[in-house]
C-alpha cells in the first residue's frame, strides 16, 4: 500500500475513533444528488447529520466509500495530514493548518467524483477545533464554501461545517456578505441552498431575519433557482412562518417539478395557508407518486385542523 493510500487508511481510522459506533449511509435525492449521512446508533446525530437531516431524502441506498483516492504533495498529501490531524487543533501552528487546508483544496477539485468523506468530515472537524485562530477558521472555511474551482459537493460540505462552527462563534461581517452572495448561487446545485441555511442558523435580530424572508421569496421566484435551493428556501420559509411564499408554493406542485420540490411545496402549503389554500388543494388532481399523494393529504388535514 502506498504512503497516500496509509494516510487516507489512518484518517478514516482516526474518524471511526472519534465516531464510534456510527453507520454510514447514502441518501439519494430524487433530483439526482447523493449525500452521505452519518448517525451514531442509539445516539445523538453526528455533526455531518445534523446538517444533512435537514434536506429530507425520499430514497436511500447502501454505498461503499473510496479510500483509494490519490493526493499528492507534501505538505497536503494524505500521509503527512494523517500525523497533523492526530495531535490537537487548538495546539496547531498556522503551518500545521495550511496544510490541512491545501490537503482540503488540491484533493477535492471540481473534477473529483469520488470524495472521501471519512477523510474531508475529519479533516473539517480538527480545524474547527482550532478556536484560538477563530478568523482563520471562519474565512477559510467560507473560501472553500465559495471556492467554483473545487468539487460541489465538498463546496457544500464547507458551509455545512461553517454552519456548525457558528452555533458557538459569532460571524464576522465580511463571511455573513459572503454568505448572503452565495445564495445568488441559484444554478450550482445545493450551494446556494448551503449558504442560505447557515444564514438562518445565525439570524438573532429582527433585521436578519427581514432579509431572510424577502431572499427567500426571491429565490422561489427565481425561475432559474435549482431544485435543491428551492428545498431549502421552502424549508426555511416554513421557519419563519413567511406566508408570502404561498402562491409561489401552489406552482411548485405542478406535475413538471421534482418530487423533492413538490413535496416540500405540499408541506409549506400546509403550514403556511389558509382557508382558501384548502379549497385549492382540495380542487387538484391527485399526484401519481406515493410520497407526493402523502405529503397533499398531510398539507389537507393540517389545514383541516386548524
Amino acid at each position: 500500500m502506498s504512503p497516500e493510500r496509509d494516510g487516507l487508511k489512518g484518517i478514516r481510522e482516526l474518524w471511526q475513533k472519534r465516531h464510534p459506533g456510527v453507520a454510514l449511509f447514502a441518501a439519494v435525492l430524487v433530483g439526482g444528488a447523493g449525500v452521505w449521512c452519518l448517525r451514531e446508533k442509539g445516539g445523538r446525530p453526528s455533526s455531518l447529520e445534523r446538517q444533512l437531516e435537514e434536506v429530507a431524502p425520499v430514497g436511500g441506498a447502501v454505498v461503499t466509500v473510496p479510500v483509494d483516492v490519490d493526493f499528492e504533495g507534501q505538505p497536503g498529501s494524505a500521509a503527512w495530514v494523517w500525523q497533523i490531524l492526530r495531535g490537537e487543533a487548538k495546539d496547531s501552528t498556522p503551518e500545521d493548518r495550511e496544510g490541512v487546508w491545501a490537503f482540503l483544496r488540491e484533493g477535492f477539485g471540481a473534477a473529483t467524483q469520488n470524495l472521501n468523506w471519512f477523510a474531508a468530515d475529519e479533516a473539517l472537524t480538527w480545524l474547527r477545533g482550532a478556536v484560538a485562530a477563530a478568523s482563520e477558521i471562519e474565512s477559510g472555511l467560507m473560501s472553500l464554501g465559495g471556492d467554483r474551482s473545487l468539487s460541489e459537493s465538498l463546496r457544500c460540505f464547507a458551509l455545512q461545517h461553517l454552519g456548525i462552527w457558528a452555533e458557538e462563534h459569532r460571524l464576522g461581517a465580511e463571511v455573513v456578505a459572503q454568505l448572503r452572495a452565495a445564495t445568488g448561487e441559484v444554478q450550482s446545485g445545493g450551494v446556494g441552498g448551503a449558504a442560505l441555511r447557515v444564514l438562518n442558523r445565525i439570524r438573532t435580530s429582527p433585521a436578519e431575519e427581514a432579509w431572510l424572508r424577502t431572499r427567500v421569496v426571491e429565490l422561489l421566484e427565481n425561475v432559474d433557482c435549482s431544485p435543491e435551493q428551492r428545498v431549502a428556501a421552502l424549508q426555511i420559509a416554513v421557519e419563519l412562518d413567511a406566508v408570502a411564499v404561498e402562491p409561489v408554493a401552489r406552482k411548485l406542485v405542478a406535475p413538471s417539478r421534482q418530487v423533492s420540490e413538490r413535496v416540500n411545496a405540499f408541506f409549506a402549503l400546509g403550514r403556511l395557508g389558509n382557508e382558501e389554500t384548502l379549497r385549492w388543494l382540495s380542487s387538484q388532481a391527485q399526484p401519481a407518486e406515493a410520497l407526493v399523494l402523502e405529503a397533499k393529504e398531510r398539507a389537507i388535514r393540517n389545514l383541516a385542523t386548524r
